[in-house]
């Protein structure tokens, strides 16, 4: 994902002075980041020093500012463009957006946060503040001044012992009227006027005394009450919907207005709260209550299935997985919840929501997911009713494919004798099924590419591959042997092959030994001119000598030297950029067919000097002994020889050195003292791809210090001598860190930290932050230019 990012200064009405493409990858970060890393590419750009632009808002391209928690793919693609504003600092995202807290919603204990109660707003309600005082009859009043207090106390009571019940009802009843290809659950959590009425119906609060006007007006009544407005400014919500506040106080003026309609002898002498509890007793807990209940023991059976909660228990971790990767925010340390409103477009990605089921069923599957149990009564209130965390959004899985499950049996009904959607026979493969295509379309399970010749032995009952869910990802299982198990069991069978042959020869060397000394030194069998068996023997020594290390070589070893590249490989090299022109560097790169002509000519060249030692001394020992002596002396040499390595880990050193090359040359001096651990700090902080120590260890970073500065010392406490770090000014701190005494002194100076001064990447040197391997660090002004460097085999053995 790519984004135009337009560079503003804060304060200037979003006027651009820069534009910036952004590379932001899969898009997973967040806003935040967005900011950041546009403000430092700003400084780069302009040859600043890193931090000198912080940044005080993203803006969309209305210029509205926007929560920098937000995840960059869930509200923009790739190519879209956004505004970033930025200033001086030093304290960054200084500009408000809607929702932002005022004050933090928590406080801090002893070394703990913490949290008041979720139910306090209910809790410290107050009900006369709300209007409620003027139900209470004014008969009672002259009778008792205090009644009102105790008895709105005992209405605010009521409230919260159906606070649980009620928020369920009014999350299934802000679904009403949404059509079964309805995708968006925009309408969830608010309450209009005909869901009202429809709410009243159900639970049969409207009669005939008391008609569906009567709703109307104490709706109208609420939503324009004076302190419910000046609630919906703050919170810039609708003033034409009920929340859940505002269906509660509703909840008690139909009460009053009911029971006056119903009773009007008795509404005089009778306090609220016990008309509040008449509502609840004779119309919820008759009506809405018990078909709420019969609607979630549905349930039941695909809750009380084994094989289905056991699946869900093994997909644990993907489920988690499949949640995060739904978060429109994603703050720090917070605890992962998502907004049903915002996981319904997931849904509706994912082919569920608008096909399956609607978003009526999917309020019910809200209310499973939120609720243990099925009776109302006993439902608990909770702080976010509209968000979903790890539980909750497991059970909305389970829930959302029974409700599917059940869909489909009725569209089409099964064959007779087969076990019913009740009964839940087939449920759980079902349930995995779906899993999977969840798993998939949330990006968290891959499945495993198959080659031509898998699916070939797949479909001959051959080697196979299964993909499942583990943790962190995908777990692959096969049919074929493991290849380190299967080398374990190769070399274990070697071995004792070799004992056994070391055996067998050791009882029968004394038995063959006469004749095999007769067949070699007196048999004449190539010419009668008496080049023999061992002549031949002798011949195949030196060639397999000679491929390995050359004579020359061999005396270089007893002066104390090595040369690392072997005979063979000089003469591929020499016939690949000879007679077949190519233009290679290494001896990989050579066809394999070279490897024989070299073996040839190595054992024709044995073949000469056995006929020659033959010629000249008439005795085939010396042309034995002087090929065994050749031999073991190359085969010293070889064990003596670094390890070879093939093209991809040659091409991978050869990166790390340039790349070390070019960051040395900009932040190392030659020269002071340091600590070890100060330049693989450095080297790690400022490039990207050093950062793991799996992809770079110390030990490759120390190397490569020692060949880029081999006259350096190390003390055995890890200190360099002549080798130092450049000093850098810090871009938050305006400390100076590396380099020696005298370099920090020159850095601290006025110079260093004036307006008109140079800037920190002149002082040391240019040097940048690498965007990773082969970046551009050390390619400022200042900066020494490394001189080319071509490694090829000779040059990495010697390393």
């Amino acid at each position: 994902m790519r984004l135009k990012v337009q560079m503003s200064p804060m304060g200037s009405g979003l006027t651009v002075e820069e534009s910036i493409d952004l590379y932001c990858g899969e898009g997973e970060q967040i806003l935040q980041w967005i900011g950041y890393a546009s403000c430092s590419r700003l400084a780069y750009k302009r040859g600043e020093v890193y931090g000198r632009y912080v940044p005080q808002s993203v803006n969309n391209k209305d210029g509205q500012p926007l929560d920098v928690d937000i995840v960059v793919n869930e509200i923009f693609s790739d190519g879209d463009e956004l505004y970033v504003e930025f200033s001086n600092g030093p304290v960054p995202y200084k500009v408000r957006w809607e929702g932002r807290p005022r004050t933090p919603p928590f406080r801090w204990g002893d070394g703990a946060e913490v949290l008041p109660p979720h139910d306090t707003w209910l809790r410290d309600l107050d009900l006369k503040a709300e209007g409620l005082g003027a139900l209470i009859e004014p008969d009672l009043l002259r009778a008792d001044a205090v009644v009102a207090e105790k008895d709105l106390d005992k209405v605010k009571a009521l409230l919260v012992q159906y606070a649980g019940a009620v928020q369920m009802l009014f999350l299934l009843q802000s679904a009403d009227g949404a059509t079964n290809s309805t995708t968006s659950g925009e309408q969830l959590g608010n309450l209009t006027l005909p869901q009202f009425r429809a709410a009243m119906a159900a639970a049969k609060v409207i009669t005939p005394r008391f008609p569906p006007e009567r709703v109307d007006e104490i709706f109208t009544s609420v939503a324009t009450a004076e302190t419910t407005l000046a609630r919906k400014v703050e919170a810039k919500s609708g003033v034409s919907t009920f929340d859940l506040l505002d269906f509660m106080l509703a909840l008690v003026h139909m009460a009053a207005g009911r029971y006056a309609a119903e009773n009007p002898s008795q509404a005089a002498y009778n306090h609220l709260s016990l008309k509040v509890t008449a509502l609840f007793r004779e119309c919820f807990a008759s009506s809405s209550f018990p078909d709420l209940q019969r609607r979630l023991e549905r349930f039941s059976a695909a809750v009380n299935n084994s094989n289905a909660m056991l699946l869900l228990r093994k997909g644990r971790k993907l489920t988690e997985q499949t949640l995060d990767s739904c978060q429109l925010k994603r703050t720090r340390g917070a605890p992962v919840r998502v907004d049903l409103r915002w996981l319904c477009n997931h849904l509706a990605k994912w082919g569920m929501l608008g096909r399956d089921f609607n978003l009526q069923e999917l309020a019910l599957i809200a209310v499973f997911s939120k609720q243990r149990g099925t009776d109302p009564e006993t439902f608990v209130l909770h702080p976010q009713p509209l968000e979903v965390d790890y539980d909750q959004f497991e059970r909305l899985l389970l829930g959302s494919a029974w409700t599917t499950f059940n869909n489909r049996k009725k569209a089409a009904p099964p064959p007779a004798g087969s076990g019913g959607a009740e009964a839940g026979g087939g449920f759980e493969e079902f349930l995995g099924e779906l899993l999977d295509n969840v798993y998939k379309k949330a990006g968290v399970l891959v499945p495993v590419p198959q080659t031509a010749e898998e699916a070939e032995e797949a479909e001959r009952g051959g080697p196979y591959r299964e993909c499942g869910p583990a943790r962190g990802g995908v777990a692959c299982s096969s049919s074929e042997e493991d290849p380190e198990e299967t080398a374990s069991n190769a070399t274990l069978l070697l071995t004792v092959g070799a004992l056994v042959f070391a055996g067998a020869a050791t009882l029968s060397l004394p038995m063959i030994a006469d004749p095999l000394q007769d067949f070699i030194f007196e048999a004449d069998a190539l010419n009668p001119n008496g080049f023999g068996p061992a002549d031949t023997v002798a011949a195949v020594l030196w060639g397999i000598s000679l491929y390995y290390a050359s004579p020359w070589q061999q005396l270089l070893l007893f002066l104390g030297k090595i040369e690392t590249e072997r005979p063979s490989d000089w003469m591929i090299l020499l016939l690949a950029r000879g007679p077949l022109g190519l233009s290679i560097t290494d001896v990989n790169q050579a066809p394999g067919w070279l490897s024989g002509v070299a073996a040839a000519v190595c054992l024709a060249s044995g073949f000469a000097i056995s006929g020659v030692l033959q010629a000249a001394l008439d005795d085939s020992i010396w042309g034995l002994s002087t090929g065994l002596g050749s031999l073991m002396a190359a085969g010293v040499y070889e064990l003596g020889r670094p390890a070879r390595l093939d093209r991809e880990a040659a091409a991978k050193l050869d990166e790390q050195w340039l790349t070390f090359v070019r960051w040395a040359n900009g932040r190392l001096v030659r020269g002071g003292r340091c600590h070890e651990s100060e330049v693989v700090a450095a080297f790690r902080r400022e490039v990207v791809a050093a950062r793991s120590a799996e992809a770079l260890p110390d030990a490759t970073i120390k190397q490569l210090i020692r060949n880029w500065h081999p006259n350096c010392g190390r003390t055995s406490n890890g200190y360099y001598k002549n080798l130092s770090l450049t000093a850098r000014v810090d871009a938050f701190t305006g400390t100076v860190t590396g380099g020696s005494p005298v370099l920090e002194r020159l850095a601290s100076g006025p110079k260093a930290a004036g307006p008109g001064g140079p800037t920190a990447s002149q002082e040391d040197g240019g040097a940048k932050p690498s965007d990773g391997l082969g970046g551009e660090a050390g390619s400022g002004p200042g900066a020494q230019v490394a001189e080319p460097v071509v490694v090829g085999t000779s040059a990495r053995q010697s390393a």
